[in-house]
Order: C-alpha cells, then structure tokens, then sequence
C-alpha cells in the first residue's frame, strides 16, 4: 500500500490529512448512534494513518513540520470522536446522573491529551518518557470495542481509558520528576566542574 501512495506521488501529509476526513466521519456517525459505521469509519483512519510514516520513510520525505502534524492531527481526531460521543449523550442518564456520559467522556479525554502532551514536554527537555499501558493504540482498541459492543459496554470503555489512562498521566509524571532530577544534577556536576576549571586557569594566569 505504501508503495502505490509513493507510486502515485501522494504526499505523506496528505495521506495524515485524509485519515483525519474518515476520523471526523466516525465521530459524526458516532453522534448519530450509527457505531457499526463509526467503527468502521474509524478503523479507515487507523488504517490510514499508518502508512504516513512508512511513506514519508520510503520516499525520503521525512520532515520536522510532517512529524509535529501527524502528532497534532492525532490529537484533533481524538477531540472529533470525543465530540461525537459527548453529543450522543447529551440529554441521556448514565448510572443514575443526568449527563453522566458527558462528565465520563470529559474524563477519558482528559487522559488522552494529558499522556502524549507529557511526553511531549519530556522529550522537549531531552527525557525519554514512554511509560504507562494506556498509550493511543490501546485506546483506540478500546473506543473500538466500546463502539462494537454498543452502549451498554461503552460507558465502560470510557471509565477504563479514564482511570487507566490518569493512572499511566501519574506515572510520566513520576518518570519526568525522576529523570528530570537526575538532569539536573548531572548538569549541576558539570557546572561545578566547568567552575573549577575556570578558577584554576584564572589563577595559572
């Protein structure tokens, strides 16, 4: 498949772009109580979406701005499906709260942003940051399984990438606080070194 897109000289944005055209669809039929076609939809993006990489790879065209929209439209897609399903429950009782589905979904996209951006900020700061088990394939597996089995098991869905999910935000943040420690002390080491050094020169002269 990736290399018809390269054959047909499609540009690796181009094909990150379109997955996120099945991703709004998914999220749009999610809203319209049509799951079987939202998960379909979904699983086109997915599908999609994974060969962006591959391409950009193989035709050598790799670039600094295709890594960051690839990682930004990840996030945006995330949101459209989100959307979706806040939608579908506005009005509905959920476990005995009026709304209760909108304050899951709230939930469990607050886990989704907050795990890549942590990790984001990490690898900013130069620390490698992957820890947890409830990264982006294992909740799009989830939502799938969730949009599969229909609306019994979906608040369900929400409430393990919710709780897993913040639990795995805690973890990055024990890595960042760990990791960033032992920078800092290292960079301390160095500086304390460099001053030496500078002092002893300054008194040789």
């Amino acid at each position: 498949m990736a290399r018809l897109f390269i054959a047909w000289g499609i540009h690796p944005n181009y094909i990150t772009a379109s997955s996120l055209v099945f991703c709004a669809l998914s999220a749009l039929e999610t809203a319209r109580s049509h799951w079987i076609i939202a998960l379909l939809w979904g699983c086109a993006g997915s599908f999609i979406d994974g060969f962006d990489g591959l391409v950009a790879r193989e035709s050598g065209k790799i670039t600094t701005f295709g890594a960051i929209l690839d990682s930004s439209l990840d996030r945006v897609a995330e949101i459209f499906w989100f959307a979706g399903m806040i939608y579908w429950y506005c009005g509905k009782t959920l476990w005995g709260v009026l709304n209760g589905g909108i304050f899951l979904s709230f939930a469990a996209l607050s886990a989704s942003f907050l795990i890549p951006y942590i990790k984001a900020r990490c690898e900013g700061a130069g620390l490698v940051c992957k820890s947890g088990i409830m990264q982006r394939p294992e909740r799009l597996i989830i939502i799938g399984l969730g949009l599969l089995c229909g609306p019994i098991v979906m608040p369900w869905a929400l409430l393990i990438i919710a709780i897993v999910g913040h639990i795995t935000v805690i973890e990055r943040f024990v890595v960042a606080w760990r990791e960033g420690g032992k920078k800092d002390r290292k960079e301390k080491q160095i500086s304390n070194i460099e001053r030496r050094i500078s002092n002893s020169e300054g008194r040789i002269s």
